[in-house]
């Protein structure tokens, strides 16, 4: 097996609450509908406030995209921070409580064009997401754990600083199509997705692995 990404963030969920409350905050819009309702279902089930599961979420998709970044290395990325579609990474567990990542429409396809090319081609026909928590037990990062991803949240309409670390943007976009790929394209691929998520106390945190045979 060959790791061709690996990502890992950590949310500061009262902040993150904090910010999904804001005013006006724009933070609802970078989750897909399935992600607000499990969330909010998670929530009701477990009485534990729906912020938790969502900020879960949030460094599940920040996760992927460092693992993306990483992957790609020095080549081209797809999309800026100005149009990169969070909605479209989607961290939706399954019926037994375990974490996935699906991607949709146009990042699906990107995902799978650069992966792609950064194995020779092998890969441009789709990449199966298996977002098992296959890389280790969902522990906790214990105290403190402030929000460490240099792109960060949006926070209300502040945009965020590009100069902040090498994942702020993803640079030199290169004319994404948006054909609709479909969610998750399954097949004999040689890339896969593996995400493990946590939430212990203050802090919410994930790790992303994209890896191939």
């Amino acid at each position: 097996m060959s790791v061709y990404g690996l990502g890992h963030d950590v949310v500061d969920v009262v902040a993150f609450g904090g910010q999904l409350a804001e005013p006006g905050s724009r933070m609802r819009n970078l989750f897909s509908v399935r992600e607000v309702r499990q969330a909010s279902a998670r929530a009701r089930l477990k009485n534990d406030g729906e912020a938790v599961h969502l900020a879960a979420k949030w460094a599940g998709k920040e996760a992927f995209l460092k693992a993306w970044c990483e992957a790609l290395g020095e080549g081209d990325y797809p999309f800026t921070l100005d149009d990169f579609p969070w909605s479209g990474v989607e961290i939706l567990d399954d019926s037994r409580g375990v974490p996935h990542v699906t991607l949709t429409g146009r990042l699906a396809e990107a995902f799978r064009d650069s992966i792609g090319g950064v194995l020779g081609g092998a890969g441009a026909s789709g990449v199966e997401g298996v977002g098992r928590s296959g890389i280790g037990s969902t522990s906790g990062l214990g105290a403190g754990g402030a929000e460490t991803s240099p792109y960060a949240v949006m926070r209300g309409s502040r945009p965020v600083d590009p100069s902040m670390g090498p994942y702020a943007v993803m640079r030199g976009a290169s004319g994404t199509s948006s054909r609709g790929a479909a969610s998750g394209a399954a097949g004999n691929l040689p890339a896969r997705i593996h995400v493990s998520l946590s939430h212990d106390g203050p802090v919410a945190s994930a790790v992303v692995v994209i890896d191939g045979d």
